[in-house]
């Protein structure tokens, strides 16, 4: 039986979803500056290359949404073993 077909774009909706979901729970906890539109973009820049989730290549995305957790791991906002839904 041939493996089921990925679908690359809705990999990258859910993987979007689950990094705004991050950055509003930073956001919202006030954790190193996230509530700043500008130092989230900056952010963006540095760990994407570019300001926009649509504009970044999948596996920076995942590498961004591992940074992303790791501070909300730091913060205690993220169990350690957990994974951020």
């Amino acid at each position: 039986m041939p493996a089921p077909k990925i679908d690359e774009q809705e990999i990258r909706a859910t993987l979007i979803n689950k990094l705004l979901k991050c950055e509003l729970l930073l956001s919202h906890r006030k954790v190193d500056k996230f509530d700043i539109a500008r130092r989230r973009r900056n952010s963006h820049s540095k760990h994407l290359g570019t300001e926009y989730f649509s504009c970044a290549y999948t596996e920076d995305l995942v590498n961004y949404y591992e940074h992303l957790t790791n501070k909300l791991k730091n913060a205690g906002l993220l169990e350690k073993e957990e994974d951020h839904a």
